[in-house]
C-alpha cells in the first residue's frame, strides 16, 4: 500500500497509473487531487485494468480532494459517513477480512474545531469497526513534539487506541504531515520516498498482522 499527497491528479494520471504498476501497489491512496465534481474522462487514464477509482471531490475552489485506487480483487464498498468541516475524506469497506480504509485530507488553516469534528469521526469509526486504516495529509507537524496542537492530536489517537506509523519526514521542508493511523492492525512503513510528484513524499506500507483487542466503548461528548 501505498499514500500520496499528488497535488492535481488530473496533470498526473500516467504517472500514478505507472507508480501502481511498477510498485506492484494494490490500494494507493491520494491527497490533493484538485478534482472538481465535473472531472473529465480523461480520469480513466489513472487506473491500471481491473483496478476500481474512489473519490471525494473537493469541496472549495482551492486544493483539497481525496481518492483510493484499489484493485478490484479487494473487492471495495464505499461507505459515507456524516460530513465534517474541517477535513475531507473518502472510505470504503474491504471484505476477507473486513477492514475500514479511509483516506483524509486536512487543510492547513488551524482550526480548533478540527481537534473536536476528529475525535467524533473516530468514535464513530471505533464503534463500528475492528480492523480501519487513516492515511492521508493532516497538515500537523507531528515531528514537533513541543506543538500542543499535534500533541493533543495524538493524544486523541492513543485514547482510542489507535497508533500512527511514520516518523520520517514526508515534506520537502521536513515535516511529518502525511500519516498512516490505524486500529486493530499491525503496521509497518517500508520506505518514504520522495518520487518527484509533488512537494510530499510518497509513504509505503504493510499490513502485517491483526491485533486481536478487547471490546470497548469510546465516547467523545460534543
Amino acid at each position: 500500500m501505498a499514500l500520496l499527497n499528488v497535488r492535481s491528479l488530473l496533470n498526473k494520471t500516467f504517472l500514478i497509473n505507472d507508480l501502481i504498476l511498477d510498485r506492484n501497489l494494490h490500494r494507493l491512496l491520494l491527497t490533493e487531487t484538485w478534482l472538481s465534481s465535473d472531472a473529465p474522462v480523461v480520469l480513466t487514464e489513472v487506473s491500471p485494468p481491473d483496478f476500481n477509482l474512489n473519490l471525494s471531490t473537493r469541496s472549495s475552489k482551492r486544493g483539497g480532494g481525496t481518492a483510493f485506487i484499489s484493485s478490484s480483487i479487494l473487492s471495495a464498498k464505499p461507505v459515507l459517513f456524516d460530513h465534517f468541516t474541517t477535513f475531507e475524506y473518502t472510505a470504503a469497506v474491504f471484505s476477507s477480512p473486513q477492514i475500514l480504509c479511509v483516506t483524509v485530507y486536512r487543510p492547513p488553516k488551524q482550526s480548533a474545531i478540527f481537534i473536536q469534528e476528529f475525535s467524533e469521526f473516530l468514535s464513530i469509526l471505533h464503534n463500528s469497526f475492528e480492523r480501519i486504516i487513516l492515511a492521508g495529509d493532516f497538515n500537523l507537524h507531528i515531528d514537533n513534539s513541543s506543538d500542543p496542537f499535534s500533541k493533543e492530536f495524538l493524544n486523541i489517537l492513543s485514547y482510542m487506541d489507535f497508533s500512527q506509523h511514520v516518523t520520517q519526514p514526508t515534506h520537502s521542508r521536513g515535516h511529518t504531515l502525511d500519516l498512516v493511523i490505524t486500529y486493530g492492525l499491525s503496521t509497518s512503513v517500508s520506505s518514504v520516498i520522495d518520487l518527484a510528484v509533488s512537494d510530499h513524499y510518497c509513504v509505503f506500507f504493510s499490513i502485517t498482522s491483526f491485533i486481536q483487542l478487547e471490546p470497548s466503548v469510546r465516547t467523545v461528548r460534543k
